[in-house]
């Protein structure tokens, strides 16, 4: 629910007041942070609310916010120093956002169950990823399954958007 206009002002202005000060109390080393895991929590936080809102809403755009969720968080947690990321396991972690997201699309609403397909696909083949990077599996038997099987994908994909077409087409 949107702020009505009158509150506008006072939002922004508190925003505004409050970003100075911290930047205030940064430049005079009261209060020293780094700036850009300040912004990537920012930015978490405001797409894990845009998230709820968008899933109570029953919304379009939830794909974008979980994307925008997952890759705050991630930056989050490699600015701010909280857990070692290795920066090649940016690739996985971004294959399985995308399929997470696609998992919500799908809980939001389950008519469109064609979505699970990519949900599931990038899930698996962001997790055998991560796992040859981890060294956990062999890299090579990863990269040649996933090169040998990708056109599967496709065909599940286009097979469960012509049943779901079918489905949905209406009876006359």
């Amino acid at each position: 629910m949107p702020l009505p206009a009158h509150r506008r002002p006072v939002f922004w202005g508190s925003a505004l007041i409050a970003i100075g000060a911290l930047l205030l109390l940064h430049k005079l080393a009261l209060l020293p942070f780094s700036w850009w895991a300040f912004i990537w929590g920012g930015a978490a936080v405001a797409a894990m609310v845009m998230i709820v809102r968008r899933f109570r809403a029953n919304g379009d755009s939830v794909f974008w916010w979980v994307m925008l969720f997952f890759f705050a968080t991630y930056k989050f947690i490699r600015t701010a120093d909280i857990l070692y990321v290795p920066s090649w396991y940016g690739f996985p972690l971004l294959l399985i956002a995308a399929g997470a997201a696609f998992a919500i699309m799908v809980a939001i609403r389950p008519r469109e169950w064609h979505l699970a397909v990519p949900s599931l696909v990038l899930l698996v083949v962001g997790v055998a990823i991560l796992l040859a990077e981890m060294g956990t599996v062999d890299d090579e038997t990863v990269r040649g399954m996933i090169s040998t099987y990708w056109p599967f994908a496709l065909i599940l994909f286009g097979g469960a958007l012509l049943l779901n077409w079918q489905k949905a087409k209406p009876t006359v």
